[in-house]
């Protein structure tokens, strides 16, 4: 019986994880012009980035990584601080969540559409990267 428990226990304890996957990285930068601040785009990636999310059985946190072409790991994770609602941008609904981003050891604002086509991660350096299938 102590055998069959020892299973059960473990996959009690595993984190349930999805994978997202995208083709194109659109990066913008917040910049100043002669009548004020604007969104330009700074650069445009092709490749399959990865999004892996987890979500523990243990302490129902949700963390994810971003897989960049040619990684197989990334050290730096996102953790979940908090659900802001949903936010609507040119006809599509985004969830709307405040992430604590190891990488930049700061809150970072990231929009995931409801059907997952698209995540958008607003980093603390004015910077915007848009993720699209």
């Amino acid at each position: 019986m102590k055998l069959l428990l020892l299973p059960l226990l473990f996959i009690s304890m595993a984190s349930f994880s999805q994978t997202y996957s995208f083709s194109k990285l659109v990066i913008r930068a917040s910049v100043e012009t002669s009548s004020g601040s604007e969104q330009r785009i700074i650069d445009t990636k092709r490749g399959t980035f990865k999004f892996n999310f987890e979500k523990s059985n243990t302490d129902g946190k949700t963390l994810f990584t971003v897989i960049e072409p040619g990684m197989d790991y990334n050290p730096d994770y996102y953790a979940l601080v908090e659900k802001k609602g949903y936010v609507e941008n040119n006809n599509t609904l985004f969830e709307r969540d405040f992430y604590y981003s190891t990488e930049h050891e700061k809150g970072v604002i990231v929009l995931v559409a409801k059907d997952k086509s698209i995540i958008v991660i607003f980093k603390p350096n004015n910077i915007v990267e848009e993720y699209l299938k």
